[in-house]
């Protein structure tokens, strides 16, 4: 019962028979399990995934209510994150950054919406531990990710409290 920690949980369409990824019917039985006021964030995965927060299905708007945070994995437009987060102003809206992220076009720095948040992660989703982080130039909201794990957990805390005192949270 820690109020700082924070439940993700993988939402895609189309999980190719990859196991990462809990079915509908999973998710639903999680939901149900979990205490009211538990901090929830959906991480959304692949087109289909995306296509269907844009215009929920059932499933979806059942239970999109109960996520604080949407987290979109994947490269997306500005006009795409900017859609979504006025389409879920209540929720905090994430999208990835790291350096394909700078084409005019896709650079979530210049999203406008004041609910959008980003999550540096140079590994792109691969896991890769780096070497250090490039901090944007943001007053945005950020959280870091990329192979931080059980056994270097302690020593991504030190590197975030000695280098990046604005970090909001970390993705193990």
């Amino acid at each position: 019962k820690n109020g700082f920690v924070e439940i993700g949980i993988l939402y895609s369409e189309n999980p190719r028979g990859r196991n990462r990824y809990p079915s509908t019917s999973e998710i639903e039985m999680i939901l149900a399990d979990i205490e009211l006021n538990t901090n929830l964030s959906l991480h959304v995965c692949g087109h289909s995934a995306f296509n269907n927060i844009c215009c929920p299905d059932i499933f979806l708007r059942n239970i999109l209510d109960i996520f604080k945070r949407i987290q979109i994995n994947g490269k997306k437009t500005i006009k795409q994150i900017e859609f979504v987060c006025d389409k879920y102003k209540n929720h905090e809206i994430i999208t990835q950054f790291n350096e394909e992220s700078l084409e005019d076009n896709y650079n979530p720095l210049k999203v406008q919406s004041l609910n959008h948040s980003i999550l540096l992660n140079s590994s792109k989703g691969c896991g890769i531990y780096p070497e250090k982080w490039e901090m944007p130039e943001t007053n945005k909201k950020y959280g870091i990710a990329g192979g931080i794990h059980v056994n270097n957990f302690y020593k991504t805390l030190n590197r975030i409290n000695k280098h990046h005192k604005y970090v909001s949270w970390i993705d193990i």
